[in-house]
């Protein structure tokens, strides 16, 4: 019974660092998605690509997955945030915040594509009428 003991508590151990690492990796790919001072470097942009897979790693949340598209397309390169933001709005369909994002970063490379968003973002997120 000690040794059941010993490795459920050896697993939990193990799973809680797996966690805290992705946590830290998805804290700092969002510093780099919301850092508003200067558009990310080449290198921000490829320690975010790795730090992805930390972050996802057990986790289903695709909010480093988002942000890797926002510094994608801070970063100039469009197409590969609109991909990136692409692979979210297939597994998420009512994610709203990707398709809008996904429409900004299309606008620059695919007109069809940012329609395609600016459409299934009025479905998800309807402009709220004034009121009177």
């Amino acid at each position: 019974m000690r040794v059941l003991i010993v490795v459920l508590s050896l697993a939990a151990a193990a799973f809680l660092v797996v966690q805290e690492r992705g946590a830290r990796a998805a804290a700092q790919i969002q510093k780099v998605a919301l850092s508003g001072t200067s558009d990310p470097t080449a290198a921000q942009v490829k320690t975010a690509r790795e730090q992805v897979k930390t972050a996802t790693r057990w986790n289903p949340d695709t909010e480093p997955i988002v942000n890797l598209g926002v510094i994608e397309a801070r970063a100039g390169d469009f197409k590969a945030g609109g991909a990136t933001l692409r692979s979210v709005t297939a597994s998420e369909p009512e994610n709203g915040q990707a398709w809008s994002l996904l429409a900004f970063a299309a606008k620059r490379y695919d007109s069809d594509l940012e329609a395609t968003a600016r459409a299934r973002v009025r479905e998800l997120m309807p402009p709220v009428p004034r009121g009177p």
